[in-house]
């Protein structure tokens, strides 16, 4: 029975433990680095509710509700 050669065994190993690492380092992180956003091609808007909590604030809501109401939601 010929000997056991360990060391191209372990060598062996190695090299397929460095191919599969270098497979997963090029299929990956290419994918990442090359990543190009797709462009929307429309807007979605949702609807937005707001909630303002007042009690005994009539003077203050009647100031500040029509600006509340003016406000335009999406716009930055």
């Amino acid at each position: 029975m010929p000997p056991i050669h360990w060391e191209l065994i372990l060598y062996a190993i190695f090299c397929a433990a460095t191919i599969v690492q270098l497979f997963f380092y090029l299929f990956f992180y290419t994918r990442v680095a090359f990543f190009k956003p797709k462009s929307k091609t429309q807007s979605q808007q949702h609807p937005v509710s707001v909630i303002i909590c007042a009690r005994d604030e009539d003077e203050n809501l009647a100031r500040n509700l029509p600006g509340v109401l003016v406000q335009q939601y999406g716009s930055s």
